[in-house]
């Protein structure tokens, strides 16, 4: 088992809870066979988070959706990128043993407890403004906001698959949650469903980033956060 710092440990109104640790020991985790882009990762940190179910076949109950992050290559190049930061899931890892017990010690054993102001308008996403009983044209469900800040749409959320050159957006995972443009966005062929993102801070201080991400990591807009 690696060194581990607890990082942040959090239960909001969204009914999610989340664990975070910083992996302060060297990790090196190599993907699982089967994988048709193989890695190796660095991890640096340990995401574990707990969604509750309203909905669905398994209303009333926890999902625990887990993640590592930190620094990877490709196993065809055998050099590490400082600059290519990623995450690993459990399509890529099988889930390490030294992981249950955090697991078993940080999970949550009852439904959340949300107290309901009576004075306080129903919940709302924070980008567009739309509630439970009013939703987006076509439909949306709230999804987790990765800054914590509120509630927020699946709607006017945007994927890497659909980012275009020159737009301007947030990700909490990329230049720590400041506004960045997209110079190029280019799809990785095969099935795990990749997408490499070139970006630079809007200011321009710094050199521009690549990121190989999941083609469904989810980004924000940068003009329309409240």
């Amino acid at each position: 088992m690696p060194d581990l710092r607890l990082m942040v440990h959090s239960l909001d109104a969204a009914a999610r809870h989340e664990v975070r640790f910083d992996i302060t020991s060297e990790l090196v985790l190599e993907t699982k066979p089967g994988v048709s882009r193989p890695f190796r990762m660095l991890a640096t940190r340990l995401r574990l988070s707990w969604s509750w179910h309203t909905s669905g076949r398994h209303v009333g109950e926890w999902h625990l959706f887990w993640m590592f992050h930190g620094h990877r290559y490709r196993t065809t190049t055998g050099d590490w990128s400082p600059h290519e930061k990623g995450f690993m899931g459990d399509r890529e890892i099988d889930l390490p043993d030294w992981v249950l017990p955090l697991i078993e010690a940080n999970a949550p054993m009852a439904p959340p407890v949300v107290i309901v102001d009576p004075m306080d308008d129903e919940p709302e996403c924070r980008i567009c403004g739309c509630t439970e009983n009013e939703g987006c044209p076509g439909g949306c469900v709230w999804v987790p906001d990765p800054e914590g800040k509120g509630e927020i749409c699946s709607a006017h959320f945007i994927t890497a698959e659909t980012l275009v050159d020159q737009q301007i957006v947030r990700c909490v995972e990329w230049n720590d949650g400041d506004p960045v443009r997209i110079l190029r966005v280019q799809l990785v062929a095969g099935p795990d469903g990749e997408t490499f993102v070139r970006y630079q801070d809007v200011a321009a201080q710094h050199p521009a980033i690549g990121e190989l991400v999941d083609r469904h990591h989810l980004v924000i807009p940068a003009g329309g956060v409240r």
